[in-house]
């Protein structure tokens, strides 16, 4: 088959709207079969949502809004995470309303913090990834492993996490980008998508449990 014939096969599997966003030498082939995107999007969106139910049991007390919103939340993520694992992208498409609703519904839906900081964390963030990028790029010689679409996530989540567990996510995110190594046989090739969409959901549904463990074996 040839190379614009696979193009056009990979594209096949997108949708008409997210297609049209994505330049061909964009999609990379990764480590999920394209054919298989929608299925994982959905296997994954259930997972986020058992995880957003299961936080419900463990205290949270979300009213019917902030319930849609966090499910509107995790469709995305899901989206995003089966498009990384098989093109190594994060879509612009999908990055942008995560942007907007960091910035909106942590003080107009969860009553946290103010829009102005969700701005800052959001921008503090994203300049962090950013300029972290540009200095390894230089320093190695070469583009380096962090996307644009990871670049402008980091926005979503400075905006949604806003204070310390910013932190929290940006580890669990590089011990989830390290077990998917395992999994690679390229290890340069490992996408970081996945490992900073999933620890930012966890941190965003399990807060405060995670501020309690940590204020009881840190002290």
């Amino acid at each position: 088959m040839s190379k614009k014939k696979q193009q056009l096969k990979d594209r096949s599997n997108l949708f008409k709207f997210e297609s049209i966003t994505i330049r061909d030498e964009e999609m990379d082939d990764g480590w999920l079969k394209p054919n298989r995107v929608h299925l994982a999007t959905l296997i994954s969106f259930v997972i986020f949502e058992l995880m957003l139910l299961l936080s419900h049991f463990y205290g949270a007390d979300y009213s019917i809004v902030q319930f849609v919103s966090l499910s509107v939340v995790a469709l995305i993520l899901a989206r995003q995470i089966a498009l990384d694992f098989a093109y190594h992208i994060l879509l612009e498409i999908y990055n942008v309303p995560l942007i907007i609703m960091s910035i909106f519904i942590p003080s107009l839906v969860f009553d946290q913090g103010s829009i102005t900081q969700s701005i800052i964390a959001g921008f503090g963030l994203f300049g962090f990834f950013l300029v972290f990028t540009l200095i390894a790029s230089w320093l190695k010689g070469q583009i380096a492993g962090i996307g644009g679409g990871d670049i402008l996530f980091a926005f979503a989540i400075g905006g949604f996490l806003q204070g310390f567990l910013i932190f929290i996510s940006m580890f669990l995110s590089s011990m989830l980008s390290l077990v998917l190594t395992f999994f690679y046989k390229d290890k340069k090739n490992v996408p970081m998508g996945p490992g900073l969409l999933v620890s930012f959901w966890l941190c965003l549904l399990y807060n405060e449990q995670i501020i309690d463990l940590l204020n009881k074996y840190l002290g």
